[in-house]
């Protein structure tokens, strides 16, 4: 399981802390969740495709859970796959925007091609 490192960690579980003091629980227990109990201290390679296929399969842990609310009794997966491919393309977009990062720029823990400096 792959952990945020420290510095964003603490930050974001004061957020939540602060969140919770102005009452709104549930960004704060989110926020919890989504960070864990821990973090690393080490930075481990982490490519653009693994980030692609972790949010590929949390969008279809949502559309688990939507079949699970609406109590389906068959699914069309390659429909389901349609619509995933699409919300993780928009959600990309909109996350890099957000965190205002450049898709283009190589993320810092992205392996090192042969020949490449730090």
């Amino acid at each position: 399981m792959k952990k945020l490192d420290s510095v964003i960690y603490n930050k974001l579980l004061l957020q939540a802390d602060e969140a919770r003091d102005q009452g709104m629980v549930k960004l704060a227990d989110a926020i919890v969740e989504a960070i864990g109990s821990e973090t690393s201290s080490d930075k481990t390679q982490y490519t653009y495709s693994e980030l692609h296929d972790d949010i590929h399969r949390d969008l279809w842990k949502i559309a688990k859970n939507m079949m699970i609310y609406y109590d389906v009794d068959s699914a069309d997966v390659l429909k389901i796959e349609a619509a995933i491919t699409s919300w993780m393309d928009k959600t990309i977009d909109e996350m890099e925007k957000t965190l205002e990062v450049d898709s283009v720029v190589k993320g810092p823990l992205e392996p090192k091609l042969p020949g490449e400096t730090e």
